[in-house]
């Protein structure tokens, strides 16, 4: 792997609340190369807050810490909003989940693209413009001059998401968080639009952040993959050992949820209980009331991210859960 783009280390994000501070991001650490990394996990497991982290996008009664949080030499925690302004969409970029919510409904979609390309590169209206619309065919939109003058409302949901990938590459960044992108749309547009992204990152090198709860999707995508639970990272692997040998137990129970071809399968696994709330929470491991293979120790002591017993990699298969002490 490359030299790491972005390393962070015991990053939290906290909120206030009236019922107390909520942890949504708790202690989370990963180093970022010239890669696909996919964070996975359910609603409210911390992936979106970890994405708006590094962009420092937390709402105002939020707060980020962490003992190194920096990207390419830059502090993003002692950074000024000026030079957060730099950074922002033009060297990291965030694709959000729908486009409906994410693009302006009163001006046009290719005025949206131009608009971020001007901002960035200080260049006139009709340069922007030409770069807008070979954006719009480099994300496979076939009459791009049309799409360029229609409104987000007049778009498909598929298309809408092109045009956020436009919209999010055209400043060439370094780094996209990609959040959900794909939640909005049917299984076959889901290809397409993943398929789009993937062949964009191969040819800008860009790093990619792929955030979901899709563990199919996921693994489809992603070279590394990171399983968060209750703002944490529980399990970490290249994306072929994560998917053939899963060790935390809520990593197998996400793999045995999603329906395989091969199988025949008269019901999917589910998850059961639901997952815990980040305020006041009790010691131990906070998936052992929902675990099938709880221990005594698991309701007693939180488990630290870790290589697992007997490892014999790199150090890249790191999980958290006692049963691999």
């Amino acid at each position: 792997m490359s030299r790491p783009l972005l390393n962070v280390e015991n990053l939290s994000v906290t909120y206030r609340t009236t019922k107390g501070p909520i942890e949504a991001v708790r202690g989370v650490s990963f180093e970022l190369g010239r890669e696909k990394l996919g964070i996975v996990g359910e609603s409210g497991s911390g992936k979106s807050q970890t994405g708006r982290a590094i962009l420092r996008l937390t709402a105002a009664n939020g707060s980020v810490a962490a003992d190194r949080f920096d990207f390419d030499g830059i502090d993003l925690l002692a950074a000024s909003e000026r030079e957060m302004r730099r950074i922002r969409g033009n060297r990291i970029s965030m694709i959000l989940q729908d486009p409906k919510y994410s693009l302006n409904p009163v001006m046009k979609a290719g005025d949206q693209i131009a608009e971020a390309y001007r901002v960035h590169h200080r260049t006139g209206r009709r340069a922007a413009r030409e770069r807008a619309i070979e954006m719009l065919s480099s994300v496979l939109i076939r009459e791009p001059e049309r799409v360029y003058h229609s409104y987000p409302h007049e778009l498909s949901g598929g298309m809408g998401q092109r045009v956020m990938i436009a919209m999010m590459m055209i400043p060439e960044p370094d780094i996209i968080i990609a959040d959900e992108p794909t939640s909005a749309l049917d299984v076959v547009v889901q290809r397409q639009v993943m398929t789009t992204l993937g062949r964009l990152q191969k040819e800008t090198g860009a790093s990619v952040i792929l955030v979901g709860h899709d563990m199919g999707l996921i693994a489809q995508f992603a070279d590394t993959v990171g399983v968060m639970y209750a703002g944490k990272l529980v399990d970490v692997a290249p994306i072929k050992q994560m998917v053939e040998e899963p060790l935390h137990p809520y990593s197998q129970l996400l793999l045995q949820s999603v329906p395989g071809l091969e199988e025949k399968q008269e019901r999917l696994v589910g998850i059961p209980g639901m997952p815990p709330t980040l305020i006041n929470l009790p010691p131990g491991c906070l998936f052992q009331p929902r675990c099938p293979q709880a221990i005594p120790t698991c309701s007693q002591v939180t488990p630290v991210l870790q290589s697992p017993a007997g490892n014999t990699g790199a150090g890249e298969r790191q999980v958290a859960c006692h049963l691999y002490d």
